[in-house]
């Protein structure tokens, strides 16, 4: 064999030995770093890349006047999985020279340097808002005169720091010689909704020295003094007039129209007019006025005195008070004076 294949055969075998040889094993950190301040409370990624598998732990190292392990991080996690989320403790010790070692079953690596800090600030809870509510009842006014007879408007504001209202009730009480409750207005209505339409009955006593009192689950409210005075005109209802059952199909109930009675087919609605429901408004207010809820003579419009009567009649039969004559109202009108 000549020098030259001896040489060739050499280089051969060399090159097949540096080929066999395995791989050196690492693993590399590129976080936490020499210039990492992680504040304790915080959250932060770990992360490292390398060409070791299999499962490793993590751990915080402190090494400065001697290398001692301060926390475990995670007890077992797979190196090949290349970070993991941290959120450093508060009861570490605030320092330099700490390092995160990786440790396997048959090597081990360590981080650079870094530094834990202190929390730059504290958080304070927020307190607990307590809800504040606040009434006021501006009409009636003091000083005012309503009329018994007519129809007048309450009206209060009604306010929550958190919330949007309450289940209240509305009283009418004389203050003069000795506080007493004289009507029951409004036994459950919308305390947020702020108005009431109120008929002054004639059950009502003239006088002064009258508070509207408004009543909520936690609160209430007063008017001022004001004065109620006789109507200026009596009022005698005009006779009873039947109308013609004839209306738009939904508002309308099909039956025999009784001439003894106040049988009323349509729906009635605020703003009404008889035009539309065939005379039924003018029924509406006659029977209202023979039960003592109306005052006026009949005119046809079901406006703010005829919806505050219904309202009236309504909460007195323990219907809801919405000035809207549907069929709930409508049966109890025809049962109270066809049977």
């Amino acid at each position: 064999m000549s020098k030259s294949h001896i040489k060739y055969l050499v280089l051969i075998t060399f090159f097949f030995i540096l080929s066999s040889s395995p791989a050196q094993a690492y693993i590399s950190f590129s976080f936490p770093n020499l210039q990492s301040q992680l504040e304790m409370g915080k959250t932060y990624t770990i992360r490292w890349s390398g060409n070791e598998s299999g499962v490793v732990s993590l751990v915080l190292v402190q090494d400065k006047g001697g290398r001692s392990d301060t926390a475990t991080i995670v007890s077992e996690i797979s190196s090949t999985q290349g970070s993991y989320s941290w959120t450093i403790p508060t009861g570490l010790y605030a320092s330099d020279g700490y390092k995160i070692d990786m440790r396997g079953k048959a090597w081990a690596a360590e981080s650079d340097y870094f530094r834990i800090i202190t929390p730059t600030s504290v958080s304070t809870p927020t307190p607990i808002q307590t809800p504040i509510q606040t009434v006021t009842i501006i009409s009636p006014r003091a000083g005012d005169t309503w009329q018994i007879g007519k129809a007048y408007v309450i009206e209060w504001r009604w306010s929550y720091l958190t919330g949007s209202g309450d289940t209240a009730s509305l009283i009418l009480i004389n203050d003069k010689g000795g506080r007493t409750e004289v009507a029951s207005i409004a036994p459950a209505i919308c305390g947020s909704c702020g108005k009431f339409v109120w008929g002054i009955s004639k059950d009502i006593p003239a006088n002064s020295g009258y508070k509207i009192e408004l009543r909520g689950k936690a609160l209430s409210a007063e008017s001022g003094y004001f004065s109620i005075v006789a109507p200026t005109s009596p009022y005698v209802p005009s006779p009873v007039v039947a109308p013609l059952p004839t209306a738009a199909p939904g508002d309308y109930d099909n039956g025999t129209v009784v001439s003894s009675c106040f049988s009323i087919q349509n729906n009635l609605r605020y703003r009404t007019r008889d035009w539309s429901v065939n005379g039924e408004v003018s029924t509406l207010q006659d029977f209202l006025a023979t039960k003592g809820y109306l005052k006026s003579e009949p005119t046809g419009f079901l406006g703010i005195l005829t919806m505050a009567a219904v309202q009236k009649f309504q909460s007195d039969q323990g219907i809801a008070a919405t000035g809207f004559v549907g069929p709930i109202t409508r049966a109890k009108i025809r049962a109270l004076t066809c049977n």
